[in-house]
């Protein structure tokens, strides 16, 4: 039985494959709208800090008046001081310096670790022209809240517009002036022009090292000091592989017997890297931002990492800035550059600013490393004792520069900005600690995580106390809101809604199986699962598996509506409800299927016996109809011999009906039940004193058995059998020529049914109440759980419109998601 049902599930199958139409429909379900993912953070220590800033790149410097020669000037975009505001202390500034045409752009965005197409990242030119105009920054946080890198792309030197206006010496002295590490990109080979540039950088370091001498200023807070200078060489002639070869090289080039390289290669640390070609298909030079990284030569991938670590390697000792004091001093230098002249107003602002950065600095970090480190409980009182440690300082100060009341005020308009900084870069620290344990929480495999991040807040309130506010704790819960959110429109799938539900409808399906035994129902049942699970695994293989049973069918993502309702109560614990009725149900399925299996022999043995009593009642049924047969046919015939004048033919005919009669015993009670006692002994004892009919029967038949002969016809058609029998003794008695036969013998007990069977009726109409029952049980616990399920719900809107939920304080979920 079993083999013809998976034959038919396999034709089954062969119809839909080949006859099948597409399921457009199903395709078009799975392009709905989709919940947006929330923005994961980068967990990796290299990484974390290397997130580039949005805006970029911005304008820093530009060049007016550049069609006039004569009154071209350079001037600082307001837009691009405010950037550099903005940016997190200290600054580490590293502009890339070299010819036009050479790279310089697509070299930083490599150093800034962007991939094709450079998105928010430098223009890069491909024309021959350049491309750059002034200068354009872009910034970098550095890992572990370590200052910023702000990446400088300036224009070309070298190019027309330069050869017209001749500001590309003032760009190269501005740079090295505010910079901490300086790229000069060279091609091919090492450009011997950039010295003429040095000796005018050298003498504007002069003439602002005399005016801070004049004024008492001390000049090394504006005017770096052993400032190094990466050499970069691209697309060298002769690549080397080792760093002692291009080490040798750069030696060679500044050892030269020149008094002005002499000064430079004193003055400055000098370092070289080499750069290979990116490619080596020509095609692709002129759209190297649109080639991706896996069609660059490895050697040009892997130079450009190097060379980046060689540059923030080279930033532990270089001069930073601060950020509340580049503005002024990136003033100073420009008017510096352009009029070679000292300004002393400009350069006593730069100073004060500088000395204010300082302080601040030293305040910010004093009180990071009295508080043991960020994030901290303590932070308020680290601050107070950090800015008592900075009066000495700043008394100091006033008193050696006569600094007057506007210092104090920028001052401490400087250490409440950092204060606030402090305090905001303790909460992100604090944020960022619960975003890590909100994403280990959801990375444990769990689909609702709300539960047990509710634990958690206890525990940041009591470990941070107050840096733990009310505005940073709604933050954390809207974070873990939109990551359970995102968690559970991916996670919750079609087989979380039918592996609870299946085993409450298993035991119907199960019942059906078992009714013949429980060991062979429960085999063919796995044989049809596994032809079932064939059938599937083939479907979900070629695409054709319909969505309302594919178990990894998103359920909430698709359906919108669905996931607000689930996300409107997200303090009930739905997968522990699950669990529990998935659990129940099983656990009634296994009691059900035990009570089955291991009942007594007694009871186990009914429905076998129930079989085995069907079969014989349909043997019973049968000899009943043959016994039936039998006495009619006999019956007929006998009318039909008397018709014919026969009377021999009808006595024998006569005595073969009698004789099925007479063997009924008393002990067989179904036979003894369908003919009467008195019938069995009146035909018993017709056949022993019977003889067959003389020679004068047949004239004596034919004038007084015409009567016999119709009755017998009319009792045999109509199925009188209590009647039959005796007029059956009757006939034959008369054509055996005894005397005293009576007409009409028939029995004085009620008539009663033929073929009567009160036992299998009864069984019958068991079965069917066991059935009914069985279903009536199961529709009223589906109801239940049904009624549960409509209850809790109602009962928690009710909570939640009367306020009887619990506050904010007390569960994670009360935000404005909920």
């Amino acid at each position: 039985m079993w083999l013809h049902g998976s034959l038919g599930w396999l034709l089954v199958l062969a119809w839909y494959v080949c006859a099948a139409p597409e399921p457009e429909h199903v395709a078009a379900s799975f392009a709905g709208k989709t919940e947006p993912e929330p923005p994961v953070a980068d967990h990796d220590e290299e990484s974390a800090g290397v997130g580039a800033c949005s805006q970029c790149p911005v304008r820093l410097l530009e060049v007016v008046n550049e069609e006039a020669p004569d009154a071209a000037q350079l001037q600082l975009n307001d837009a691009g001081l405010r950037y550099l505001e903005s940016q997190r202390s200290p600054l580490f500034l590293i502009p890339a310096l070299g010819v036009y045409r050479g790279g310089k752009s697509l070299l930083l965005n490599r150093l800034m670790q962007r991939q094709a197409p450079y998105a928010q990242s430098f223009g890069i030119g491909h024309g021959q022209e350049t491309f750059t105009r002034g200068i354009e920054i872009c910034a970098e946080a550095l890992p572990n809240h370590g200052g910023t890198v702000v990446w400088m792309d300036t224009e070309g030197l070298f190019s027309s517009e330069d050869a017209r206006s001749a500001y590309g010496p003032k760009i190269f002295s501005l740079a090295l002036l505010f910079s901490s590490v300086v790229l000069l990109n060279n091609l091919k080979v090492l450009n011997q022009q950039f010295f003429v540039f040095f000796e005018e950088q050298q003498q504007v370091a002069r003439i602002l090292r005399e005016g801070l001498r004049s004024e008492g200023m001390r000049s090394d807070l504006l005017l770096p000091e052993n400032l190094p200078i990466v050499w970069v060489l691209q697309q060298p002639i002769n690549f080397a592989a080792s760093a002692e070869a291009s080490r040798h090289q750069l030696d060679s080039f500044l050892t030269i017997q020149d008094k002005a390289r002499e000064r430079i290669k004193d003055s400055f640390k000098h370092l070289i890297h080499e750069v290979p070609t990116a490619t080596h298909d020509a095609r692709q030079w002129s759209k190297l931002d649109q080639v991706s990284d896996n069609q660059l030569l490895l050697e040009y991938v892997s130079a450009t990492k190097d060379l980046r670590y060689i540059l923030l390697t080279q930033l532990q000792t270089a001069r930073p800035l601060q950020a509340p004091s580049v503005a002024a001093q990136l003033r100073m230098y420009v008017d510096l550059v352009q009029k070679d002249h000292f300004s002393i107003s400009l350069a006593k602002e730069a100073f004060e600013d500088s000395h204010v950065a300082q302080l601040c600095e030293s305040f910010g970090q004093n009180a990071q490393d009295l508080a043991s480190g960020l994030p901290a409980v303590n932070l308020s009182l680290a601050m107070n004792m950090s800015e008592q440690l900075i009066q000495e300082q700043r008394d100091m100060i006033i008193r050696d520069f006569h600094l007057g009341d506007a210092f104090l005020r920028r001052l401490q308009q400087c250490l409440d900005r950092k204060r606030l900084e402090l305090e905001d870069m303790n909460g992100e620290l604090v944020l960022e600690e619960w975003q890590k344990d909100v994403h280990k929480v959801a990375e444990s495999g769990r689909c609702f995580i709300l539960s047990k991040l509710a634990l958690e807040l206890p525990r940041y309130r009591s470990k941070y106390g107050p840096v733990f506010s009310k505005p940073l704790e709604a933050k954390a819960r809207d974070f873990a809101l939109q990551v359970q959110r995102s968690r559970v429109a991916g996670c919750v799938l079609l087989r979380h809604f039918a592996v609870p539900v299946a085993p409450w409808f298993a035991w119907p399906i199960m019942a059906l199986y078992i009714r013949q035994g429980v060991l062979s129902g429960i085999l063919t049942m796995g044989v049809h699962g596994v032809v079932l699970a064939g059938i599937y695994s083939i479907l979900q293989f070629m695409g054709r598996l319909p969505f309302y049973v594919d178990l990894d069918y998103q359920v909430l993502r698709q359906h919108p509506g669905l996931l607000e309702w689930v996300m409107r109560y997200p303090q009930i614990p739905w997968d522990l409800l699950s669990q529990i009725c998935g659990i129940l149900g099983w656990i009634r399925v296994a009691w059900i299927l035990g009570s089955q299996m291991f009942r007594p022999v007694e009871t186990r043995t009914i429905g076998q016996l129930s079989n085995l009593e069907l079969k014989v009642n349909t043997l019973l049924e049968r000899t009943e109809a043959d016994v039936k047969e039998k006495i009619v046919t006999s019956a007929l015939e006998a009318a039909l011999s008397i018709d014919s004048n026969d009377p021999a033919a009808a006595a024998l005919s006569l005595v073969k009906g009698l004789m099925v009669v007479s063997q009924v015993g008393s002990s067989d009670t179904h036979f003894a039940y369908l003919f009467e006692a008195e019938h069995r002994s009146l035909a018993r004892a017709t056949v022993k004193s019977f003889h067959f009919p003389d020679k004068d029967s047949q004239s004596r038949c034919a004038a007084s058995c015409k009567k016999d002969s119709s009755k017998l016809l009319r009792l045999a058609i109509s199925n009188e059998w209590d009647e039959l029998i005796p007029a059956m003794v009757v006939t034959l008695e008369k054509l055996s020529g005894r005397k005293d036969v009576k007409d009409g013998v028939t029995s004085s007990k009620p008539s009663r049914r033929l073929f009567q069977d009160v036992e299998d009726d009864e069984v019958e109409e068991a079965q069917e109440q066991s059935c009914c029952g069985c279903f009536c049980r199961f529709c009223i616990v589906l109801l239940l759980v049904l009624a549960g399920f409509v209850g809790a719900a109602w009962l928690l809107e009710f909570s939640s419109r009367a306020g009887l939920l619990p506050t904010a304080e007390s569960t994670l979920p009360n935000s404005k998601a909920s």
